[in-house]
Parts: C-alpha cells; structure tokens; sequence
C-alpha cells in the first residue's frame, strides 16, 4: 500500500451516481483477467445483481487505476443494518502483480469498512490461498472465513444480543 500511497499516479474510484455502470464493466474485466473469460450469462447475473444491489446502496465497487489504466478492483455487498460486508469479487491486472494490487484492494476495502464502522467483514466461501495468507494462517481448518472487529463497544452489543436470546429461550 505505501508504494501505491507514494505514487501520485494511482488513485482510487468509487461508485458514485452515475458511474455504476462503467465501474461494474471495469471491476468485471479485471476479475476475467484472473479467473479466465466468462459465459455472457454469468456476466450478465453479476451485472443484474451489482445494478440492484446499487440501487439499494448495498454495493460498494472500488477500483485502483494507475492514471488511466485499471489496475485492480473489488466488489463487496455490504448490509449496513447487520453491518457486515460480504466480499464477493476482486481482479488485477497481471502487469502491475510486483504491487499486489489483490492484497492493496482487499486492505482498502477493510480500511473502508472500519471506517464505516462495520462489525464483520465476511470472506465468504472458499479456501482461495489469499484469504488464508492475508488471516496468518498455516493449515486450512475450514472454507469459511470472517474477519471481526474486536474492541469493548463491539464485544458488549455481542453480550446484549447473547443475553437477549438466552432470555427468550429461558421463556
């Protein structure tokens, strides 16, 4: 990130009104460079589903360009009453994989959720080799993996909730 940071020549984009479209066209270009050129119905579900989840403000595309030039982009949903957010998709451009521009995206995107004040940022399903390297871990205990903020505020609501459900099942 400091390398990205220290270059002027990247900077980040955002959805903001009307550039949905041209974000959900990058984010899915980057994600067929890692992933191999996909059916028009599978692009066409994730742009249908990227469009609706837009609407509802429960989408959030960022991409990294480096002047003009896309260099990568991740597509998370995020539930802002839960709030979690859910990563769904994240692609690079091979020519710039020194910076791992995957490892800089997803770290914005948790940077962006503390700063939203989300509780869970949820990997989803998968044993994908980035989602064990950037949790530490050494062996592959499961396929589902959270990251969850950790402080008093957030482990006190956790009590309340605990609390309350014990109540109702004591009931």
């Amino acid at each position: 990130m400091r390398k990205i940071e220290e270059n002027s020549d990247f900077h980040l984009s955002s959805i903001q009104g009307d550039n949905i479209e041209h974000q959900i066209k990058v984010l899915l270009d980057l994600w067929q460079i890692k992933w191999g050129e996909q059916p028009e119905s599978v692009l066409n579900m994730y742009r249908t589903l990227f469009r609706q989840c837009g609407k509802s403000h429960s989408l959030w595309i960022d991409i990294l360009w480096d002047k003009s030039t896309p260099v990568a982009g991740t597509g998370v949903y995020v539930d802002r009453e839960k709030k979690v957010v859910y990563g769904q998709m994240t692609g690079f451009n091979r020519e710039y994989s020194k910076l791992s521009p995957g490892r800089v995206m997803m770290s914005y995107s948790i940077q962006k959720a503390i700063e939203n004040q989300f509780k869970s940022y949820d990997l989803l399903r998968g044993d994908l080799e980035y989602k064990i390297s950037l949790l530490g871990a050494q062996k592959r205990w499961n396929t589902d993996f959270k990251i969850v903020r950790n402080n008093l505020r957030v482990n006190t609501i956790r009590l309340a909730q605990y609390s309350k459900k014990l109540l109702s099942l004591s009931r």
